[in-house]
Parts: structure tokens; C-alpha cells; sequence
């Protein structure tokens, strides 16, 4: 049964209307920027989109993955036996020249801010470098965010003991924002049976616990197996491909633990000619100002993290409300779904209103910095009922773009999700 919004529904035994997965099918691309938090949020975004010709919800999520990359693992909510920090996974699907000028885009600030930071290019404070295109990108993204292995202590204290040159501690990278041009590559990682442990590991990072997994790493031509521990990780994957690309290399073994683990956002086929490069603004100062700005509120959020966070009872409505609706909706999918697809798209309901208590921190902090900015003095972080409005807001958003490419996926490769 569709009705006139083209919304498809199908009928049960009880005659009840139930949202089918048919629903998200066809999907409007637009972009609704009321979506767009003010203030530093909402300069960053326009920066970029007066610079670059792509959908304005890639930029959008670019920008949600730069400022999660910068919160990191700084700040967090506790939830039961459960830290909540602001982290993700996103992938934007669309023509390759549209996604990776706005990778380009971001990968370009984060650059700058680091360097503007610490004086250092090299030195890392919340970005891992835009990784390598070849297969070992997913152990080389581990291995900047692992703890010191016990090797590694025993080289160091070997050297100490001979006189020799001691090589400098392994300092972890817990938390940023990694850039990945291509995510079938990172996919194909993962497919491979030395790697099994590396995938775990990833699925295990997104849940943003503390946890040991057994790594293998190369020691003068041998290959061992250590225990390995990532503390207190806030990862941000910032991704991109082409629908068929992305589709064709899922890993199967992993595939419901992978894809409910990513936020998709689309974007149609290009129809008009790309804009032409004098219609595009360029201002050096305008770039320093936003550098400056971003270096602030990064400042902010270390000044931050002592600070107490608060939920308000308008907040709390709002999300008891969205988290019943999101139930009934998986309820719904639940029975209108067959085969594989249900566990995929249940494994992905059922981490919504989790990425909501992400976004709607996010969203908050970024009204601190407002209201810092303006002279007021931060006490405590609170939750407001405007921030996790806009929470909910955009994980529909996400929602509704990710089951839109379940429908895709599965027009593509049948077989994978029967």
C-alpha cells in the first residue's frame, strides 16, 4: 500500500499499518540546512560551501565528523557501566569527484588546525594523517591508536641497558578524526584472515570501550600475536565510495556488524555542470579566522572536560519520545523484512538513539563554546531540549539516507543479504 507522499506501507493480520523498508526506496537528496547548528558550526560549513561545488550534505557531514574528531574522547556522557562520546563512523556515497573534494575539504582544516595548534605538522593531537591507499591502512590506523606493547617496553628498557639510543614511548593516539578516500579498501582489510582480529577491533572501537584484542605485528622478519589495549577510544571514520563500489566490497563474514556501524548519507547523479572556479570566493584571512577560531574551541573543549554534564528534563522528553518512536519503527521493519536484511537493519535501529546521545553532547558543547564566546561563564555542560531536537533531527536524517542504501544494496547484490 503506498499512500500519496509515495510512503510505502503494507497491512497485517491485525489490519495496522506497518512501515516497510520499501519506504525508503526513493528518498529526496536536498539537504535541509535549518539542520546546521549556529555559530562555529555554521561558519565552518558555510566556509567550505563557498569554496566547493558538492551536496550539501556531504559538507554538513564532514563537519559533524571534524568537530567529533576534535571533542574526541575529552569529553563524555556516563551511562550506566557506558561512557557516551561523541564518535562515529560516516560514509559519503556519490560521484567520486563530488566526495572527495569534500574529504579534500576537511582533511585540508584539520591539517592546518594541527599544525596551528602545536606548531608541528608532525605532531599529532586528534588527527590520524589521511591514510594510505593500499590494504595495510586498517593496521596502520590501529597501530597509531594501541598502547605501548610489552615488546616494545623491553626494547626500550634493552636499549636503556646497552647504551644504545632508547626509542621514544609509544604514545597512543585514543582519539580524532581518520580520513579514508576509499572505504572498500579499509573494507578489504578486513576480509582478509590475518586480519580478522584487526575487523573485531574496529566493530569494538565504534562502541567507544575500553577493550583488549589480539594484533599480529612483523619483529625482525616474524610475525607475533600481542594482546593489545585501546583505552577510553573515540575514533571518527570520515569515508567515502560509489554506491556499486561500496556495495561490491562489504565484507560478508562482518557485514550486519559492519554496516550498522556506519551512518550513510547519498547524494543523486550530478544533472548540472559543475560550478565555474571564478564563482568561487578565496580569502586567506577568512581562512586564518576560521583556523583561529577552531584553535579556540578546541582550547575550550581541554578547559572543558573537568566540567560536570548535566541533562535538562526538556531533553530528556524529547529523547524518551524519539527512542519509542524509533522502537516502533524497528518493530514495524521487523515484520516487513525477510532474511538477512532484518539483522542488518536491527543491528542499526537499535544503535540510534545511541548515536543520539552522541550528537545531542556534541550539539551541547558547541552551545558552551556559544555562550563562552559571548562572556558567559560554563559551569556545567547541560543537554538542552534545542540540542537534542536537532540530535533527533539529524539521526533521521542518517536514517533515513542509510535504509535508502540498504534498498540500493540490495538491488545489487541479492544473494549477500538474503
Amino acid at each position: 500500500m503506498q499512500n500519496k507522499n509515495g510512503k510505502v506501507f503494507l497491512i497485517n493480520s491485525a489490519g495496522e499499518l506497518l512501515i516497510s523498508l520499501d519506504s525508503y526506496a526513493n528518498i529526496d537528496y536536498t539537504f535541509d540546512e535549518s539542520l546546521v547548528p549556529n555559530g562555529i558550526f555554521r561558519e565552518v560549513y558555510d566556509y567550505i560551501k563557498d569554496r566547493t561545488d558538492v551536496p550539501e550534505q556531504f559538507i554538513f557531514t564532514g563537519v559533524l565528523a571534524m568537530f567529533c574528531g576534535i571533542v574526541g574522547n575529552r569529553i563524555s556522557l556516563k551511562r550506566s557501566v557506558w561512557k557516551i562520546k561523541p564518535h562515529d563512523y560516516f560514509t559519503l556515497i556519490g560521484d567520486r569527484g563530488d566526495i572527495n573534494t569534500a574529504l579534500k575539504s576537511v582533511s585540508d582544516i584539520l591539517y592546518d588546525l594541527e599544525d596551528k595548534i602545536t606548531g608541528n605538522p608532525y605532531q599529532r593531537i586528534f588527527l590520524y594523517p589521511e591514510p594510505y591507499p593500499q590494504s595495510s591502512i586498517l593496521r596502520r590506523l590501529l597501530d597509531w591508536m594501541r598502547e605501548e606493547s610489552e615488546n616494545e617496553f623491553y626494547a626500550r628498557t634493552f636499549a636503556k641497558e646497552k647504551g644504545k639510543p632508547e626509542p621514544p614511548p609509544k604514545v597512543a593516539q585514543q582519539s580524532g578524526v581518520a580520513i579514508i578516500y576509499e572505504v572498500g579498501v579499509l573494507f578489504d582489510a578486513m576480509k582478509r584472515d590475518s586480519n580478522t582480529e584487526l575487523a573485531y577491533a574496529l566493530i569494538q572501537l565504534w562502541d567507544g570501550s575500553s577493550t583488549d584484542t589480539m594484533m599480529s605485528f612483523r619483529t625482525y622478519g616474524m610475525r607475533r600475536m600481542w594482546p593489545v589495549e585501546f583505552k577510553n577510544p573515540a575514533l571518527t571514520l570520515l569515508s567515502a565510495s560509489t554506491l556499486r563500489k561500496f556495495v561490491e566490497h562489504l565484507p560478508k563474514r562482518y557485514l550486519d556488524l559492519i554496516l550498522s556501524r556506519f551512518q550513510i548519507i547519498n547524494a543523486g547523479s550530478r544533472t548540472q555542470p559543475r560550478k565555474p572556479f571564478t564563482s568561487f570566493t578565496e580569502n586567506q584571512d577568512n581562512h586564518c579566522e576560521i583556523l583561529e577560531k577552531l584553535k579556540q574551541f578546541y582550547q575550550f573543549v581541554v578547559g572543558l572536560s573537568e566540567k560536570p554534564v548535566l541533562v535538562s528534563e526538556e531533553a530528556k522528553a524529547l529523547y524518551e519520545q524519539s527512542v519509542q518512536m524509533w522502537h516502533e519503527e524497528l518493530t514495524d521493519l521487523d515484520e516487513t523484512t525477510a532474511g538477512y536484511m532484518t539483522e542488518t537493519i536491527g543491528r542499526y535501529m537499535s544503535r540510534v538513539e545511541v548515536r543520539c546521545v552522541r550528537y545531542v553532547l556534541l550539539f551541547s558543547i558547541l552551545e558552551c563554546f556559544d555562550r563562552h564566546q559571548h562572556g558567559q561563564s560554563v559551569d556545567a555542560i547541560t543537554l538542552t531540549g534545542t540540542a537534542m531536537q536537532k540530535a533527533i533531527e539529524v539521526c533521521e536524517l542518517y536514517k533515513k539516507h542509510t535504509l535508502h542504501f540498504l534498498v540500493k544494496a540490495k538491488e545489487i547484490r541479492p544473494r549477500l543479504f538474503r
